[in-house]
């Protein structure tokens, strides 16, 4: 059995974003930034779950790992790699069953989410990009449900979801050759121009998401708006480069986008 390779299926940098993401909804939501306990056993939570998600994931996403030749573990493994999962969907869970009602009923949700679009949705994925955005929102939500005020959070919820599904789609049409024949995805069932106009969409609608809270006074000061200018930059970046087929180049800058987002957010409530 390779060890590494098993503990490698949880994708643990994904794992510390979602930590990261239930901190920063915290902060957001508390106007406050601290790790206390709870917001502690809530990132443990998140990780654990995350992790759990990755590794059903491949679970099931074996054989088309295989055709494109990257087959993170062998076929005699599988059975270990779900066992792996339900262990740390459980960690995850039982975390989570320590903090408040709220946030333990968005793990558990996240959770079936996570199982759904692993052993359900695979084959249609471009359903599974809308449960993999809404995960991600909800681990801003999930922190900022340990304190009485998740209206701030919602916003910077609502633009992460919007961001996340542009990414998918860009995700979908660089991966289009190893999802031929096994799963549908959008860029196999709208032509580019709708595509592009797909993305466009969605980034557009997350960064209108910032601005208006912003103009509502949820998030205020200077140093919001130079980091959140800083992210429609990028997002629009991102854009140019997908249009120009550059997915890699998109995906990157996409994913700098939300982080620059991000941070606009949290410095905007603190």
């Amino acid at each position: 059995m390779n060890v590494g390779k098993i503990i490698g299926s949880m994708r643990l940098g994904n794992c510390v974003i979602s930590g990261v993401g239930v901190l920063a909804g915290y902060a957001i939501a508390q106007r406050y930034a601290a790790i206390t306990p709870e917001v502690g056993i809530a990132m443990l939570a998140a990780f654990f779950i995350t992790g759990a998600g990755n590794a059903i994931n491949d679970y099931f996403d074996t054989e088309t790992d295989r055709k494109l030749g990257k087959a993170k573990i062998a076929a005699s493994e599988k059975s270990i790699l779900l066992f792996f999962s339900a262990i740390l969907f459980a960690i995850g869970l039982g975390l989570a069953a320590n903090l408040t009602a709220g946030a333990f009923w968005i793990a558990a949700a996240v959770s079936i989410m996570l199982v759904i679009y692993s052993a359900i949705l695979y084959k249609m994925k471009f359903l599974g990009n809308i449960v993999v955005a809404l995960g991600t929102a909800l681990t801003l939500i999930f922190g900022a449900a340990l304190t009485a005020n998740a209206y701030a959070a919602g916003f910077a919820a609502l633009a992460a979801f919007f961001a996340n599904v542009g990414r998918e789609i860009i995700k979908d049409a660089e991966d289009q050759k190893g999802d031929a024949g096994t799963k549908k995805t959008l860029p196999m069932i709208m032509k580019f121009p709708e595509l592009k106009k797909a993305v466009f969409a969605m980034y557009m609608a997350a960064i209108a998401s910032g601005l208006i809270a912003f103009m509502l006074g949820i998030f205020r000061g200077a140093n919001f708006m130079i980091l959140f200018a800083a992210s429609a930059a990028l997002f629009l970046n991102s854009f140019r480069l997908f249009s120009a087929n550059d997915f890699s180049g998109a995906q990157k800058h996409s994913k700098f986008g939300m982080l620059s987002a991000l941070a606009a957010f949290i410095a905007g409530a603190l």
